[in-house]
C-alpha cells in the first residue's frame, strides 16, 4: 500500500534542530530534499485512528495497537515508510549525476540550500504582550516551513497481514487525518492524506466492517505450523546460497565508536546479525516461540551450526564490495592513485587510509564505494509529561533506505534447498536498533544455489584479508592479537611453517546482544575488518586445498557466527588507479524529474549575480561622490526605492513614476548624479551577457528558461539604493 500526502498549507514538521538564525528547520536528507519522518505520519494517524473509534463508539483500542504498536516496546502490523516528495529517486538521481558530471553547467550552482529552498521557506512568529500589544521580549522564533501545493508519498508495510477490521480504520483513520507537524492548531499543516491498494472502496464500507462482529480474516493470521515442515536433507556437496538485503528505511547497526551521545552505524551488515534475523524467522514460520532450542531442525541450523552465514557487505551494480585497510591515498590529493602500502610504503608521499570498501575488478584498477548515511536528531521524552526532556538529546547514524548488500549463507546443499523453499523467494524483517519506530525494514530476497569459491592457483607467498573481525585467543583462553598468536593459529591450519611477513591492522573490540539471555556476551579485542597480513609458508601438504578451507570457512574462534573470514589473495599490486562506476555509464544526462528545480535555482542565480552586481555600482558610486557637495540624500533613496516597489511596467516607470520627479529638484539631483538616463531606461538586461558567467549562461539556453527582465532590472535597482544607503550608513553620512 501506498500513502499519499498533499500539502494545503505551510507545513512545519519539525526535525527538532535549528539551523543558523533558524530556530526551527523541517526534516531535510543530504541532498537538501525535505521529507516527512515515518514516526511523524505514525503518531498522527494513530491520533486519528483513535478519533474514528471515539466517533464510531469503538471503547477498546487493541486494533489500534495491532495495527501500530503500542508505547514504544511492541510492533505493530503495519509498518510506514518515510514520506518523501513525488518522483523522488528520480530527481535525487538525476542531481547526483549533474554534480558528478564535471562537464555539467550546473555542477558549480546546484547545492542542498538552493534545492531547499524551491520546497520552503521562512516564517516568523512572536508573543505579544496583553498589555501593552507589543512584542514579548526574546519571544522572536524563526521557522522554515515547507510551502503549499507539493505532494509527498511514502509505503506502508505490512509486517504481518492486517484483517479486514484493521484495513477498514486504517482506511478512516487516513481520510479523518486533516492536519499534520507543529502549530496545526494555528493553520500551519493542513494536509489531504489518501491510501492506495487497499481494499476498502468506501466509507460506508470501512464502517460496516468496523462495526462488523466477526472478523473472518483472523484466522488467517495464525499460520498453521503443520502445513509446513523443514526437510532439510544430509547432502554430500557444500554450497552457497546467495542472500541480498535492501534497505527499505533507515537502518541502525550499533557501532561502538564516537562520543556517548552518538549512536554511530556499521557500513557492512555483521554476521551475527543475519544469523540472528534467519532464527528469528524460522521461529514464527513454524511458530516454535521459547521452546526454539528443542526443535531439532532449530538445532542443526542455528545451535549446531551446519550452515554458516556470513556478513552482507555493500552491493551496487554486480560488485559487492569488501574493507581494505591497506589501500591508501596520498593527503591533499585526488589523483585517483591508490597505494598498497602492504606491498610498498609510497616515497616521500604521505598517505592516509582510503576509508572506502573496495572491488578488484582487473590488475590495475579498482572500484571504490562508500555507503551513505544519515545523522537522526532525537531526544527523550518523558511519559507522563507528554513531551521531550531536552537535557537527554543523542544521535543516530544510520543507513540510508534504497542501499543494497550480499552475503551467502554457506552449508549442507540440501538444507540450503530447503531454507529456500521455506522461506520464499524474498520477504520483509527488521534488523538493528529501534525497530518500532522509523528504522530496521528490509527486503531479503535469495539468489541461486552457487559451487563454493576455489582458488585457481596456490603459492608458497600469500595474502589474507580479514573480510570480518578476527578473534584469537592465547594459551590461556584470552583473545589475544599478538603475531605469536596469529602465527599459532596459522600453524594449527597448515600444519608447517609459517612466517607473518608484514601486517596491516587495526583492532577493535566485538560483543554482541544475545536475544535469549538480554544481555551482551563476553567482551573480546579482535584484528578489524580490512586488516591484511602477508604470509610466507614452507612444507605444506595439500596447500591449495588449505587455502581452500580457509576461504571458505575462515580461521579463529568464532567463525561459526561469521568471525574470522577472509579473501585470499596470491598477490596484490603496489599500487592501482581508482575508478567510478559512473565511468562506465552514459555520459549524457536527459532531465525529465528535474527541470522545475533546476530552473528554480537558476533564477535564483541570475537575481544573486543582479544584486551582486548592484552592491558593486553601488560601492563605485559612494566612493565617486562621497566628499562631493551635491550627493543622493536618504529621502530620495527611500522615495525611489517605493516607487520601483510600486511599480508593475517599464512604461508606467517612464510615463508616470519617474516623470514626476523631472524638472523638479530630485529629479535635476539624478541628472547631475548621471542617474537619470540609467534610471530612466530601468532595464538592465543587455548587461547580462557580462554579468553571467558561461556556466549559467549555457544552463539558461539548455533549460529555456525565460528570465523576468523587467522583475530583474527592478531588483538590481532597488538594491543599489539599499547598498547605497548601507555606505552612506558606514561613512557616517547624514543628510543635510
Amino acid at each position: 500500500m501506498k500513502i499519499k500526502i498533499d500539502l494545503l498549507s505551510y507545513t512545519l514538521t519539525g526535525s527538532g534542530e535549528g539551523a543558523g538564525i533558524i530556530d526551527i528547520d523541517v526534516v531535510l536528507d543530504d541532498f537538501g530534499f525535505p521529507y516527512i519522518p515515518s514516526r511523524r505520519v505514525k503518531g498522527v494517524l494513530k491520533e486519528s485512528a483513535q478519533e474514528v473509534c471515539d466517533i464510531l463508539g469503538i471503547n477498546d483500542y487493541k486494533i489500534i495497537n495491532s495495527i501500530f504498536g503500542k508505547d514504544g516496546f511492541t510492533e505493530g502490523k503495519l509498518h510506514i515508510g518515510n514520506l518523501y516528495i513525488n518522483d523522488y529517486k528520480e530527481i535525487k538521481e538525476e542531481i547526483e549525476n549533474l554534480k558528478n558530471d564535471n562537464d555539467s553547467p550546473y555542477k558549480n550552482f546546484v547545492n542542498s540550500l538552493k534545492i531547499t529552498s524551491y520546497y520552503t521557506t521562512i516564517r516568523q512568529q512572536t508573543s505579544i504582550e496583553e498589555d501593552n500589544g507589543i512584542a514579548k521580549e526574546g519571544s522572536l522564533r524563526t521557522f522554515r516551513v515547507l510551502k503549499p501545493g507539493f505532494k509527498f508519498e511514502g509505503e506502508l508495510y505490512e509486517i504481518n497481514p492486517l484483517t479486514k477490521k484493521e484495513e477498514a480504520l486504517l482506511y478512516l483513520a487516513v481520510i479523518n487525518l486533516k492536519r499534520i507537524g507543529t502549530s496545526r492548531n494555528r493553520g500551519f499543516g493542513e494536509i489531504k492524506c489518501a491510501i492506495e491498494d487497499i481494499t476498502i472502496s468506501s466509507i460506508d464500507n470501512a464502517i460496516k466492517y468496523l462495526n462488523g462482529d466477526s472478523d473472518n480474516d483472523a484466522t488467517e493470521e495464525i499460520k498453521s505450523s503443520d502445513s509446513e515442515k523443514f526437510n532439510g536433507t544430509n547432502k554430500e556437496n557444500v554450497k552457497k546460497l546467495s542472500y541480498k538485503i535492501t534497505t527499505l528505511s533507515p537502518i541502525v547497526l550499533a557501532k561502538e565508536i564516537g562520543e556517548q551521545n552518538t549512536i554511530n552505524t556499521e557500513k557492512d551488515i555483521p554476521s551475527t546479525t543475519v544469523r540472528g534475523l534467519f532464527a528469528n524467522k524460522f521461529i514464527k514460520e513454524f511458530n516454535l516461540s521459547n521452546a526454539a532450542h528443542k526443535d531439532d531442525n532449530f538445532y542443526n541450523l542455528f545451535l549446531k551450526n551446519e550452515i554458516l552465514f556470513t556478513s552482507a557487505y555493500p552491493f551496487k551494480k554486480d560488485k559487492t564490495y569488501y574493507p581494505a585497510l591497506y589501500l591508501h591515498k596520498e593527503k591533499g590529493e585526488d589523483n585517483g592513485k591508490i597505494y598498497n602500502i602492504l606491498e610498498k610504503i609510497p616515497d616521500n608521499k604521505k598517505t592516509k587510509s582510503l576509508k572506502k570498501m573496495v572491488n578488484y575488478t582487473n590488475a590495475k584498477e579498482i572500484y571504490t564505494y562508500s555507503v551513505s548515511t544519515t545523522f537522526y536528531f532525537h531526544n527523550s521524552r518523558d511519559r507522563e509529561k507528554g513531551h521531550s526532556i531536552g537535557e537527554e538529546i543523542f544521535y543516530y547514524e544510520a543507513i540510508n533506505e534504497g542501499e543494497e548488500f550480499k552475503g551467502f549463507i554457506i552449508g549442507n546443499e540440501g538444507y540450503l534447498e530447503e531454507i529456500k523453499r521455506i522461506f520464499g523467494d524474498k520477504f520483509n524483517s527488521f534488523i538493528g536498533r529501534s525497530k518500532s519506530a522509523q528504522y530496521g525494514l528490509a527486503n531479503i530476497e535469495f539468489g541461486d544455489l552457487e559451487d563454493v569459491d576455489k582458488l585457481d592457483d596456490e603459492d608458497k607467498e600469500f595474502i589474507i584479508v580479514a573480510i570480518s573481525p578476527i578473534i584469537l585467543y592465547n594459551e590461556w583462553g584470552f583473545s589475544d592479537i599478538s603475531v605469536k598468536a596469529l602465527e599459532n593459529y596459522l600453524k594449527k591450519h597448515f600444519d608447517c611453517d609459517i612466517a607473518v611477513e608484514k601486517i596491516i591492522s587495526k583492532t577493535e573490540y566485538v560483543e554482541n546482544f544475545i536475544g535469549v539471555w538480554r544481555m551482551k556476551n563476553t567482551r573480546e579485542l579482535a584484528y578489524s575488518p580490512g586488516s591484511a597480513f602477508k604470509i610466507k609458508i614452507n612444507g605444506c601438504n595439500d596447500l591449495k586445498e588449505k587455502l581452500n578451507h580457509l576461504s571458505i570457512y575462515g580461521f579463529g574462534e568464532k567463525t561459526e557466527l561469521g568471525f574470522g573470514r577472509v579473501n585470499v589473495y596470491s598477490y596484490l599490486e603496489e599500487k592501482y588507479k581508482e575508478k567510478d562506476d559512473k565511468e562506465d555509464s552514459d555520459k549524457g544526462i536527459i532531465l525529465k524529474y528535474s527541470k522545475s528545480i533546476l530552473k528554480n535555482i537558476v533564477k535564483q542565480k541570475a537575481e544573486e549575480i543582479v544584486k551582486s552586481k548592484a552592491f558593486e555600482k553601488a560601492k563605485d558610486f559612494h566612493e565617486k561622490h562621497k566628499n562631493k557637495k551635491e550627493t543622493i540624500s536618504n529621502n530620495l533613496i527611500g522615495r525611489l526605492e517605493g516607487m520601483l516597489f510600486e511599480t508593475k511596467k517599464y512604461d508606467d516607470w517612464k510615463t508616470k513614476k519617474l516623470k514626476e520627479l523631472d524638472k523638479k529638484p530630485a529629479g535635476e539631483t539624478l541628472k547631475n548624479l548621471n542617474l537619470w538616463d540609467y534610471l530612466y531606461k530601468l532595464d538592465i538586461s543587455d548587461k547580462y551577457e557580462n554579468m553571467f558567467y558561461d556556466k549559467l549562461s549555457k544552463a539558461i539556453q539548455e533549460l529555456n528558461v525565460q528570465l523576468d527582465n523587467f522583475e530583474l532590472s527592478k531588483t538590481y535597482w532597488i538594491s543599489f539604493f539599499r547598498y547605497l544607503r548601507l555606505f552612506k550608513k558606514q561613512g557616517g553620512e547624514k543628510d543635510e
